[in-house]
């Protein structure tokens, strides 16, 4: 049994001794490209412009409940019932919007995530092509991991990619 694991053991090491294995950073590579900087740069702005609106929705709200507050014990039953909606109807607003707006922003930064990922994922396909690289792996912490980034076989491609990129 043990000389089967050690025939089994130097047949996986002498196959992937034959592989080239490259490895790259891709969280390096991200946080410098324009597309990235632009678009966390309008993602913010977006978010200031939510955060804008919620703040006057908020200010309308609370002017609402004070004045509901103030004036309640002379409305009339119909008159206080109709303000007692208004507001309900604003804080469904408030709820709505904030949700609505916290879902396209989620959406947003996704769109603008895929979109760096495929310009960087076309970059790694040309490079490992170039290279002569049969597996190219992560060294950044995401998933997958790299198995082992050290030795001959392996050789980080990071800085291939990034002047694939122009960066």
């Amino acid at each position: 049994m043990k000389k089967l694991f050690f025939i089994y053991l130097l047949t996986i090491t002498s196959v992937f001794a034959q592989q080239k294995i490259g490895h790259i950073n891709v969280e390096k590579i991200i946080t410098i490209m324009p597309d990235f900087v632009t678009g966390q740069t309008e993602l913010q702005q977006e978010v200031q412009a939510v955060e804008a609106t919620m703040t006057s929705l908020y200010t309308e709200y609370q002017n609402k409940m004070a004045e509901f507050q103030q004036s309640s014990e002379t409305m009339n039953e119909v008159l206080q019932q109709s303000k007692i909606k208004e507001i309900q109807e604003l804080e469904l607003t408030i709820q709505q919007y904030q949700q609505e707006e916290q879902l396209r922003l989620q959406q947003r930064e996704q769109e603008l995530l895929l979109q760096i990922m495929e310009k960087i994922q076309i970059a790694i396909d040309e490079v490992a092509t170039d290279s002569g690289c049969t597996y190219v792996l992560q060294s950044d912490g995401s998933m997958p991991t790299v198995l082992f980034d050290s030795g001959p076989n392996s050789f980080d491609i990071t800085e291939l990619v990034k002047k694939k990129l122009n960066l």
